[in-house]
């Protein structure tokens, strides 16, 4: 027996039909799989949005979160994209049950994860609630000096930038002009440097470790790296000014500096750890250099902390030479916690400014060893 063949251009309408929708959600969605033998009846649209409130409602300031990737599997498997106002729109799509996700890498997510939704003959609406990460505070111009920010002193306009690596959507950038309070929000988890261009020179850097504190130091005047994790927030990330200079001080302890020693009065290229005295050998420039090192650059000399590599290979031996840009010459910054001191990590060796106590006593010698997490390898900045 024949069996009949249907040609090409006679194919019936449903399969016609059926091409058609494939193509239309190919278009739309970006990547459809599965059937699509039932009946057209309907659409899902949607918002993905940064809930700063979490509060898992929109509210008119809350912005739209572009680009994220929504995934839905059910009758159809589909995705598609948000526009510039974080909203996306998948139409004609059979009847059935589908599991909706937006991609959430780097923020938190208020409410659910999935959401399932009937799809009908009515468009089904579906949104989605994030919160990314946020750091804040404010300049003020410290008269008292104190380093904090006192009763009376009021504050200042200043530029703010942030700058930094997240961890999923690679280096992320920005910049606002503030007359008092700024706020950097909606960020990716991340690391985070933040600079700012205001009125003076940086007051004392985080006095006595408090909130209402200065966070900034160096050249220019910024902060060490933050670390922000999926909708964390930092609120007092502030910045006091005055009108002069201020180098640091890098102590141990309350009465112990580094030092650029000068015995007779002349300098040399050894770096001890002595009696803090006020002198320009114990005061020291930070000049950010990235994210997260500075290179440390001594007041009365211009000399740059050193770790010696006389042969190209490094010692334990840190000195001040003249500054040349190695990696040697380059310190990572940081510290475990915000009352914590700070570490200073070489940025050629991987290892610690020590101030050294070989038998438990602490010397006059400064070294650089093997991070091993000991107070005598914590830095105050003042």
């Amino acid at each position: 027996m024949r069996r009949s063949v249907v040609p090409r251009r006679c194919a019936p309408r449903r399969l016609r039909r059926t091409g058609a929708l494939l193509a239309a959600l190919c278009a739309t969605a970006g990547l459809v799989t599965g059937t699509a033998s039932a009946e057209v009846a309907g659409a899902v649209v949607g918002r993905v949005w940064f809930d700063r409130d979490g509060d898992g409602a929109r509210d008119p300031e809350e912005p739209g979160r572009a680009g994220v990737v929504v995934h839905a599997l059910g009758v159809l498997a589909f995705r598609t994209t948000t526009d510039v106002n974080g909203e996306f729109r998948v139409p004609h799509l059979p009847v059935g049950e589908y599991r909706l996700t937006a991609e959430s890498e780097g923020y938190e997510v208020i409410g659910a994860r999935e959401v399932v939704v009937q799809v009908g003959a009515e468009p089904v609406d579906v949104g989605f609630a994030q919160r990314g990460g946020e750091i804040s505070g404010y300049g003020w111009w410290d008269s008292s000096g104190s380093g904090a920010f006192d009763s009376g002193e009021g504050v200042v306009a200043a530029t703010w930038k942030i700058a930094g690596f997240s961890d999923y959507e690679g280096w992320v950038s920005r910049q606002v002009s503030a007359p008092g309070q700024y706020a950097f929000r909606d960020l990716p988890a991340g690391v985070y440097r933040v600079e700012v261009d205001g009125p003076g020179w940086p007051t004392k850097y985080r006095a006595d470790k408090d909130m209402r504190n200065s966070d900034v130091l160096g050249v220019p005047p910024s902060t060490v790296p933050i670390r922000v994790a999926e909708g964390q927030r930092h609120p007092y990330v502030s910045a006091g000014f005055t009108g002069t200079r201020r180098d640091v001080e890098l102590t141990r302890g309350i009465r112990t500096c580094l030092d650029q020693e000068h015995p007779g009065g002349s300098p040399t290229n050894r770096v001890g750890a002595w009696e803090c005295h006020g002198g320009a050998n114990q005061r020291w420039a930070l000049h950010w250099l990235g994210l997260d090192r500075v290179a440390v650059v001594n007041a009365a000399t211009g000399d740059c902390l050193d770790q010696e590599t006389p042969a190209g290979a490094p010692t334990n031996v840190v000195g001040a030479w003249g500054c040349n840009g190695g990696s040697n010459q380059k310190w990572v910054i940081g510290s475990s916690a915000y009352d914590r001191p700070e570490l200073l990590v070489n940025a050629a060796s991987g290892m610690c400014l020590d101030h050294e106590h070989p038998t438990g006593t602490p010397t006059n010698r400064v070294g650089a060893w093997w991070c091993s997490g000991a107070v005598n390898q914590e830095w105050d900045i003042r």
